[in-house]
């Protein structure tokens, strides 16, 4: 099945619907207006876009997994490359600084080397980003209502 064209149009569309959100978005604040339930939708909209942007680009990588995958190699056992104890600390301790573990796991979710690292950091990008979203949407409905 091919993912990469309805993933590009998800992805396009939804920078669309973001652009226009935050426009608008801005124009509620330039203008001080007491539409605090328009700020709160325009909000959480521009979070779904996010999400579905996520999602699509996840669904870009689940096609590029299958071409991949379609390339059947047989690898012997000391091809695969496990990942001990200490590397999983290693890897939880950078994770765990704020900036710099965004954007290793980030680099990590795209290393085709090392397969077990590279499903979880996308489990992980995902996790942080659904996270991310119930979080934001819990502070802003409790902040404006």
């Amino acid at each position: 099945m091919k993912l990469k064209v309805p993933a590009i149009i998800l992805i396009i569309l939804g920078l669309i619907k973001i652009v226009d959100s935050s426009y608008e978005l801005l124009w509620l604040i330039n203008h001080n207006s007491g539409y605090h339930h328009q700020f709160i939708a325009n909000i959480l909209t521009i979070l779904f876009y996010i999400a579905i942007i996520m999602v699509a680009i996840s669904l870009l990588k689940i096609g590029r997994v299958q071409i991949e995958e379609n390339n059947i190699v047989i690898l012997k056992n000391e091809d695969v490359k496990n990942i001990t104890v200490g590397n999983w600390l290693v890897i939880f301790l950078i994770s765990s600084i704020p900036l710099l573990g965004i954007i290793y796991v980030i680099v990590w979710s795209n290393d085709v080397t090392n397969k077990v690292r590279m499903k979880w950091a996308i489990a992980s990008l995902i996790w942080w980003g659904i996270v991310f979203i119930i979080s934001l949407s819990l502070w802003l409905i409790i902040y404006f209502l």
